[in-house]
């Protein structure tokens, strides 16, 4: 146990020295969020179960069988994340998005965004309700949600770059403009039947594009992820509709940023080399109304930990965590060539931010935080996402620019 821990000692500390080196260069990049959320969701889950277990709780696995399961996972990942970025850099990989040009008025595409993001929220609304308020239990979510695929893909479109656009276009901070990110934040948890993520997107994607303008807001900044996570508590015990008990919050904690545990129960069960699972992420693509048969669940890493390895049969889906998906679909050699495919493809995101184009600019933003999906779900959610993303914005913004000249031309 002594070696364990000393492994999980130097992974911890091989992450911290590339944290302090993204630190120094005060970088805001989908590159360095990646090693930021990435020691969250590694890390943060050991420091709830010591504060579970220390406040009088039972965590379900010990401190001790939790380190000597994922020391040496950790570490391995750890490493090949540095290697990758090092290889990256050395070997000057260079990889970029084309993007469509962009249309030359702010005005268009404010009014586009929130024609968008209205249109979605209209045939959701429509079509499920208020889904929060009619929750019985969390599981029931997948099945209410279940067809509306479409609709969200306009809401979280809209909102996100009419935000981002916003930010994008002021000089200072304005705490009116955060606000009206925290309510429409607020309208998509109801709506949406508790996604917090896409809850706190708005709010948290203006302030990361201030922050990055203007350094100086830094502490608002802070203020801001103070909300978020309060507003993420919140968000917890209203989906889970669970008292306000110490143990509970800080199990829910955990499980939402740092699932430790489904990375030890996956490497515990010793499944591995189950690569098809992976590829099963691309069949959530297809929308229902061309398969009318597409099952609820469709066997992706996560939910085949779910049914398989935990034996759940309920209607909820257990998150992987990134590490458990790789050792499930590859073993020891997914840790380490996951990590490149992640770090190619995260510089190459990085620099569309490098680019003159207000399309490439939106699209690197409403991507920034694709890291935290991809920690706790997993690579194959993240290559589904980011290819899936990639099409949809290049899509909208030709659509946007066909619009535009046509306007021009009646005009």
């Amino acid at each position: 146990m002594m070696l364990e821990g000393l492994i999980l000692l130097l992974s911890t500390l091989v992450h911290s020295v590339i944290l302090i080196h993204f630190i120094m260069r005060q970088e805001v990049s989908a590159t360095s969020f990646f090693f930021y959320i990435s020691f969250i969701v590694n890390y943060f889950g050991f420091l709830c179960v010591l504060l579970i277990n220390l406040t009088g709780g039972n965590y379900k696995i010990s401190i001790l069988d939790l380190i000597e399961k994922l020391a040496l996972p950790y570490l391995i990942f750890t490493l090949s994340c540095s290697s990758a970025l090092i290889l990256v850099k050395i070997l000057k990989i260079k990889f970029v998005f084309i993007h469509p040009q962009s249309v030359p008025s702010i005005n268009f595409y404010f009014i586009s965004f929130f024609i968008i993001a209205l249109i979605g929220f209209t045939f959701y609304i429509s079509a499920n309700g208020l889904v929060l308020l009619n929750l019985q239990s969390y599981g029931d979510r997948n099945i209410a949600l279940t067809g509306s695929g479409v609709s969200r893909i306009f809401i979280s479109f809209g909102l996100i770059n009419f935000f981002i656009l916003l930010a994008l276009n002021v000089n200072k901070y304005q705490i009116r403009h955060l606000f009206y990110a925290i309510v429409v934040g607020g309208l998509v948890f109801i709506v949406s039947g508790g996604a917090r993520v896409g809850a706190i997107r708005p709010a948290l994607l203006y302030s990361l594009v201030v922050w990055r303008k203007k350094k100086s807001v830094i502490l608002r900044l802070g203020l801001v992820f103070l909300f978020v996570f309060v507003f993420a508590l919140i968000g917890l015990l209203l989906r889970y509709k669970s008292g306000f008990i110490l143990e509970i919050v800080l199990n829910q904690i955990q499980g939402s940023f740092s699932p430790i545990d489904s990375t030890y129960l996956v490497i515990a069960s010793g499944v591995t080399h189950q690569f098809d699972l992976l590829l099963n992420h691309f069949q959530t693509l297809v929308p229902r109304f061309l398969w009318n048969e597409k099952p609820l669940f469709i066997p992706t890493p996560s939910n085949y930990f779910t049914s398989e390895i935990l034996r759940y049969s309920s209607n909820v889906t257990i998150s992987v965590s990134l590490i458990g998906e790789l050792m499930l679909v590859g073993g020891y050699l997914g840790l380490i060539l996951g990590p490149f495919i992640i770090i190619v493809l995260l510089t190459t995101l990085d620099r569309s931010l490098e680019s003159n184009s207000l399309n490439a600019k939106l699209f690197f933003w409403s991507n920034i935080l694709i890291s935290f999906p991809l920690m706790r779900e997993g690579l194959g959610l993240f290559l589904r996402n980011i290819m899936f993303n990639y099409f949809l914005y290049f899509f909208f913004f030709v659509f946007l620019y066909l619009v535009w000249m046509l306007l021009r031309q009646v005009k």
